[in-house]
């Protein structure tokens, strides 16, 4: 569970950053600028962020869909054991056990469909947020 939190934590961070260069508007009181870099006429857009801002934000992309990976595996893994138990409930004759078991299998089933509904939900933002580069592949959508 520590991973999915590092990676919510992640991903808000990131998101905030990408608000944050979205929300900067030029000629704003507020905007920073660069030690040494020339002061932008009013009405101007900016180009693109800094080229290590793009390369920070690129290097979190990254490191956000390799947590999403992590945590799509762990989720493989739950499916795999809860299909385990359904298949062993199966096997077993006293029905209130049989019952107890399903019960138990059908709970874990709903927490890993709200984990994967969270993950894509993740993922999406995170398209929408900053596609990739040209080059670049952002992960294939999970099997389900």
């Amino acid at each position: 569970m520590k991973p999915l939190i590092q990676f919510a934590f992640g991903l808000t961070l990131l998101l905030t950053t990408a608000a944050t260069l979205n929300a900067a508007q030029p000629g704003s009181a507020q905007t920073a600028q660069q030690p040494g870099s020339r002061t932008q006429q009013q009405g101007q857009p900016s180009a693109a962020p800094p080229a290590s801002m793009q390369e920070r934000m690129s290097e979190m992309r990254k490191q956000q869909e390799a947590e999403m990976q992590q945590v799509k595996a762990e989720l493989d893994e739950m499916r795999s054991k809860v299909n385990k138990m359904r298949a062993d409930a199966a096997k077993i004759n006293d029905q209130a056990a049989k019952s107890a078991m399903s019960t138990n299998a059908d709970i874990w089933q709903s927490w890993i469909d709200s984990m994967q509904r969270r993950l894509d939900r993740m993922k999406a933002m995170l398209d929408q947020q900053i596609p990739p580069k040209a080059g670049e592949q952002s992960s294939p959508p999970p099997p389900r």
